[in-house]
């Protein structure tokens, strides 16, 4: 499947061409494959204006947060057009010093 054409969206792609000398880094004494083609990502533009993603959120401290924090980011990052916010839920009444992507905070 092309990279054009992934999961039938339009998703336009540049290549690289890196070369590698030595093994492959594990102990092994396989020589690596030269020339391999790898993708440089560049920012991709979507009609999605904006994103909501609620759940927990950093600094809570468990893997829903982190999931959650690490998720929005990485929409961010990938769709820079694209405004990311996060609404995330609170299991102590004080909340958290959440950064400026949390717009609102949910109670448990």
């Amino acid at each position: 499947m092309s990279d054009q054409t992934r999961n039938g969206a339009d998703v336009g792609r540049d290549h690289a061409t890196v070369e590698t000398a030595g093994g492959s880094g594990n102990g092994d004494s396989a020589p690596e494959r030269s020339g391999a083609s790898v993708a440089v990502r560049s920012p991709v533009k979507s009609a999605i204006r904006r994103v909501a993603f609620i759940g927990n959120y950093l600094p809570r401290q468990c893997g829903i947060a982190t999931f959650t924090t690490d998720l929005c980011e990485a929409i961010a990052g990938e769709f820079s057009e694209t405004v990311c916010i996060s609404l995330p839920v609170n299991d102590v009444e004080d909340g958290y010093a959440y950064p400026a992507r949390v717009r609102f905070e949910l109670t448990e």
